[in-house]
């Protein structure tokens, strides 16, 4: 039953957390160690992917990123897509997703950033 006080309420739940935290982690690796086929399908039905057209994509890439060229690994490629669009650009590591990600997908500032990182470097 909650407490009627928001602090003892916070402070019970985090007690809680805390000391489960770890076996929870444990539960929930194993859980998607045993179930990792399904979630990658899942997220390639989004893009309309199999397994299979994921595999030809990686391998017309020669198993490398799109975007830096180093090889995956190890870790699935992210695929790509533009957010406006949907179209899908191509596989990536998650880093460089990232990357592009937090400057909006904007070649412009793309290219504001080579220009800082050049000049500051330079």
């Amino acid at each position: 039953m909650p407490f009627k006080d928001p602090e003892k309420n916070r402070a019970s739940n985090l007690a809680s957390y805390y000391k489960h935290h770890e076996e929870r982690k444990a539960a929930m690796r194993a859980h998607y160690a045993a179930h990792r086929g399904q979630y990658r399908s899942y997220g390639l039905k989004k893009f309309g992917l199999t397994p299979e057209t994921y595999a030809a994509l990686l391998a017309s890439q020669d198993g490398k990123c799109a975007i830096c060229g180093l090889p995956q690994n190890g870790e699935a490629l992210a695929v790509d897509h533009g957010h406006e669009t949907g179209k899908m650009r191509g596989l990536i590591h998650r880093k460089c997703n990232t990357a592009i990600g937090l400057l909006n997908d904007d070649p412009a500032l793309l290219r504001a950033a080579i220009v800082y990182l050049e000049k500051a470097n330079g």
